[in-house]
């Protein structure tokens, strides 16, 4: 069932009745069937729609029109043309159609609300849920041939693909229980019943008949995936909507989104039997709700619409993913208002959306594309409103349907839209054949003369090109690393089919090497490889992708001269494997085919979800942080690296929190430093949530003890507020504490918070659980921002709602120091002069770094650190080489060693170890105003050392010299190249050698 929302619904929809029109009754109303044949329905077009077409075959077929009723939902047979709809508000009924505005038949019902409707693909039979009765038809006859009451009132119900058996979503409001029910129609019989505590939202069924998705919203919101056959739980999910999720034909995949603008996609794991996020994606950038989904059965294309929300109005948009990626395809903007509705063709080549369209009407409700384009096919203006739009599996005709004002007015009246989605024109096939690869996937198969008629081959080589208008064309097959093949004089016929046969691609160059991408190794990842065996390169590209179905962009991420083996993605996000693979280029424009593909990602110790609170001294609440002043605070990187509610990404250790209590808990002292913001303006703010008790869940309505603090500077007075949360989403009115312990500056150049939050049992106060914790959430405001949602910080850094505390991190207050533990999973990869270590992160939230110590022919020393997870080592020189790594806090604290990994070169020769190429570090660090960088060099060689900012800007070059081998030092007094003293801060410090680049943070604090 296509669902609207209900609450909204309310506010919009009153009944006023017009003038009726005269029917034929069969049988009487109190006999319990209301059987209604219409003579005329086709005269009653009180609107005239408009319509946009960019292809002339494409019409509407037929429109009925109802001056009272609203049509509320619709569905199509792709075997029978039978058009399926469901009326509401007044004349409640089901209407059948068949190629025709007059009705086969009408059958009245007894609901005073939306109610569901389904039909079987082959339109043999139909479903009504009528209140608490199921009502089951087949098309000939407007008589029931079989009814089922229920406990509760029926809302939403699907056939399987025979019609053999139907499963029912109802809800007892009395009892507040909902229950799931499947029916064996053949036998008469119920197979299997479910029952949930709280309400019934949507249900929908796989095209296969294995699966359901069930929803509830409200008081309870929770998405269950059942197994169809026995009803058993597959999988649960948060649930933030009242609209259907959608599934592919097989289950594999699930789409659902919510009300903060989410999209999340599921994937079925065989192996664990339940379903995993695949992807998430937030559209318009925050400010909107998702609203229709769609998936195509075959599972390759994803559609959703939206409500997005303005200042004095609304708009929608339009979403078009490929459903291994979540970088839209396409979005088409400008709807007017909610998308409520959409639907895609089995091979999601065809896709039909239903909206509420703008107030004044000056756009359409209904749009066809190809989903190649997002420029419409034909639209549909209907003066009104669209609720529901249904599309026949083969995209060959669809049905929508609505309101005949919009649905933001008072009035009523409806209409139904039956449309031929034929869009006609002739169809091209064939196979690539790519030299020298038994992969054909990925070369694009297109029409430069027409804008958007393109495909992609898959791994045998295969495309289709569909409902290409007719004519004479030049098709144009590229991909990277192929010299791009042409086909002349493709003629197109109308509804026929031109196999093009077997095309050959000659591969372009020789690919690089070997490539490999460092594993956690700090923040950037390191790329490497080997030259071609053949041709010689006049420069080479890196590609980067996040997804692995993904297909590479065209562009490159970095390219670099021929000269140079080697790059450094600095770009790169933490917590996400990226994919690489990399091209050489030659003369003439031509670019290779990708060399091997290798993965890669940054070091994530800096990452945390767990805050130790120590006690400590009293800090001086006045915006400025004095040094030693917080050095016996927990301190952590906030920072928003992943721009995951305003879709901007900050830099990592670009914001800073620092947290520490007196010794009698009555104060918690938290200071936040936010390198981002330069300019302070009136609410700029700290915004802590606290589940106090950290159950996971803030309270029920009227229990004011958990919410959250508004800590914001205002040039009229600081102000600390606390907004009692409920578990419903709803809030309190908010408190406003007296003489609050709160002061913002911006005198270091960059906004430092400090203030003061209190323990206690007032409901103003943190109130923590019997284990002496809470729940956290929090992010920070820059209001200097055109985004009205500018967050420099956002954490967990990974919390998709700052509302659900299930997604919280966890603080302790009065927390004790302890020793790290050492790191584990140590392992040693060696080959001709090369040792790489790699280990797994131990358990840890103060993590500063990771000690390496080395063994060769004398005792264990210190030879680096680093806060990545591998380690290179160039060796020369012959023996045993013997590693262990410790893990250092914050406190400085270091670990016992870890486990012992050695390499035995088999040497013959007693040879001193040299220093490997490497930057040790610097100290002190943090520093004031002075700091020594060591490093090391295996050869004589030019080295060069800078220091940048945050913003990658060059503050100073220390070193730009060549060197002797061995240990070297560089001191650095806080100063730019111009000899001004730089501001407090995260810098960052280079080395650059001829085959090295290395980068480590410092923390400048005065």
């Amino acid at each position: 069932m296509k669902k609207s929302l209900i609450l909204v619904w309310a506010l919009i929809f009153a009944i006023h009745l017009l003038p009726g029109f005269q029917d034929k009754s069969i049988t009487s109303y109190d006999q319990g069937d209301y059987h209604i044949y219409r003579e005329s329905s086709n005269i009653l077009q009180f609107n005239d729609p408009g319509i946009k077409s960019g292809n002339e075959r494409v019409e509407i077929l037929w429109q009925d029109s109802d001056p009272t009723a609203i049509a509320h939902d619709v569905k199509v047979s792709t075997a029978s043309d039978l058009s399926f709809v469901g009326w509401n508000l007044n004349n409640y009924r089901v209407s059948l159609y068949l190629n025709s505005p007059v009705p086969l038949w009408e059958y009245y019902v007894n609901s005073s609300s939306e109610y569901p409707i389904d039909m079987t693909e082959c339109g043999t039979y139909l479903a009504v849920g009528d209140l608490n009765v199921l009502k089951i038809f087949d098309s000939d006859s407007a008589i029931p041939i079989w009814e089922q009451s229920l406990s509760g009132n029926i809302v939403d119900l699907q056939f399987n693909q025979d019609g053999s058996i139907i499963y029912v979503a109802a809800f007892d409001y009395d009892n507040d229980i909902a229950y799931v029910h499947s029916f064996d129609l053949s036998e008469q019989n119920e197979i299997w019943m479910l029952p949930f505590q709280g309400n019934a939202q949507t249900l929908v069924l796989s095209k296969d008949d294995s699966t359901l998705v069930f929803t509830q919203y409200g008081s309870t919101s929770m998405m269950w995936v059942l197994s169809a056959i026995d009803g058993s739980v597959i999988f649960t999910a948060p649930e933030y909507n009242q609209n259907a999720p959608a599934i592919s034909y097989d289950a594999s995949l699930i789409v659902n989104g919510d009300y903060n603008g989410y999209v999340f996609v599921y994937e079925y794991n065989a192996d664990l039997q339940t379903y995993e996020e695949k992807w998430n994606y937030r559209v318009a950038g925050g400010s909107a709700w998702v609203g229709g989904m769609a998936i195509s059965e075959d599972g390759s294309k994803i559609a959703v619409g939206t409500l997005i929300f303005l200042t004095n109005s609304y708009d929608g948009e339009i979403y078009l993913f490929n459903s291994s990626t979540p970088e839209p395809v396409w979005v088409y903007e400008g709807v007017g208002d909610y998308v409520v509705d959409l639907d895609l063709s089995y091979n999601g080549s065809l896709l039909v959306a239903a909206s509420w369209g703008p107030m004044d009407h000056s756009t359409s409700d209904f749009f066809l594309f190809r989903t190649q384009s997002n420029e419409p096919a034909f639209e549909i203006n209907t003066q009104g409103s669209l609720l529901s739009v249904d599309l026949a599996d083969d995209g060959s005709y669809c049905a929508t349907t609505g309101k005949a004002v919009h649905a933001r007015e008072f009035g009523n009246g409806g209409n139904v839209f039956a449309i031929n989605c034929d869009l006609g024109g002739g169809f091209i096939t064939g196979i690539i054949d790519l030299e020298n690869n038994e992969d054909n996937s990925g070369v694009k198969v297109d029409i430069p003369e027409l804008n958007n008629y393109y495909d992609y081959t898959d791994v045998l080589g295969s495309y289709n090109l569909d409902n290409v208008p007719g004519g004479n064309y030049f098709l144009e097959c590229s991909k990277v690393g192929y010299l791009t093949a042409i086909i002349p004089d493709v003629i197109v016929v109308e509804g026929e089919t031109i196999d093009l046969g077997i095309i050959q691609m000659q591969q372009a160059g020789a690919p690089p090497l070997n490539l490999t991408a460092s594993h956690a190794s700090g923040l950037t990842v390191e790329l490497q490889w080997d030259p071609p065996e053949q041709g010689e390169p006049i420069q080479y590209n890196i590609y980067r992708k996040q997804y692995e179905d993904e297909p590479y962009p065209d562009q490159p991420l970095i390219s670099v001269n021929s000269d140079q083996i080697y790059a450094v993605d600095d770009d790169a996000l933490p917590v996400i494997h990226y994919y690489y693979v990399v091209t050489a280029e030659y003369e003439g424009n031509i670019e290779g085919p990708y060399s091997n593909e290798s993965s890669g990602w940054i070091s994530t110790g800096y990452i945390i979800d767990e805050i130790s609170v120590y006690s400590g001294t009293n800090p001086t609440i006045d915006g400025y942080i004095a040094p030693g002043e917080w050095d016996d605070a927990f301190w952590f990187d906030c920072s928003d690296f992943w721009g995951i509610y305003d879709g901007t990404a900050n830099e990592i250790g670009s914001v800073i929190g620092y947290y520490k209590m007196n010794s009698t808990q009555t104060e918690l002292y938290v200071a936040v430093i936010n390198y981002n913001d330069t300019v302070l303006e009136d609410h700029d703010e700290v915004a802590l949530y606290f589940d106090d008790n950290n159950d996971g869940t803030y309270p029920s309505p009227g229990d004011n003890s958990e919410g959250n603090y508004w800590c914001a500077y205002y040039a009229s007075g600081n102000q600390i507020k606390y907004r009692p949360i409920y578990n419903t989403g709803g809030v309190g009115d908010i408190i406003y504490l007296d003489d609050p312990q709160l002061e913002v500056s911006v005198d270091a150049g960059y906004l430092v918070y400090e203030f003061t939050l209190p323990f206690g049992i007032q409901d103003w106060e943190i109130t923590p659980s019997e284990d002496n914790q809470s729940g956290l959430g929090l992010f920070v405001l820059d209001d200097n921002t055109p985004d009205p949602h500018g967050f420099d910080s956002w954490w967990p850094y990974d919390n998709m709602d700052i509302f659900n505390p299930a997604d919280y991190g966890i603080i302790t207050y009065a927390d004790e120091i302890e020793t790290p533990p050492p790191p584990s999973d140590l392992t040693l990869i060696a080959d001709e002069d090369n040792i790489l270590l790699e280990w797994s992160m131990p358990p840890i939230n103060d993590f500063s770094c990771f000690n390496i110590y080395l063994s060769f022919e004398r005792d264990f020393e210190i030879i680096d650190s680093t806060i990545g997870l591998s380690y290179d080592y160039d060796y020369d020189a012959d023996g045993l080489y013997r590693f262990y790594i410790t893990t250092v806090n914050q406190s400085g604290l270091e670990s016992d060693a870890s486990e012992i990994v050695e390499y035995n070169t088999i040497s013959n020769n007693n040879m001193i170890l040299p220093p490997v190429t490497c930057l040790l570090g610097n100290a002190p660090n943090p520093f004031n105003p002075e700091t020594r960088i060591s490093f090391a060099l295996s050869n004589s060689e030019k080295v060069k050392i800078s220091v940048y900012n945050l913003r990658g800007q060059l503050v100073r070059t220390l070193i730009d010299e060549s060197l002797e081998s061995g240990y070297h030092n560089v001191k650095w007094f806080g100063k730019d190249n111009f000899g001004i003293e730089v501001s407090s801060g995260i810098y960052f410090y280079q080395m650059q050698t001829s085959k090295k680049t290395s980068v480590r943070k410092m923390l400048f604090l005065k």
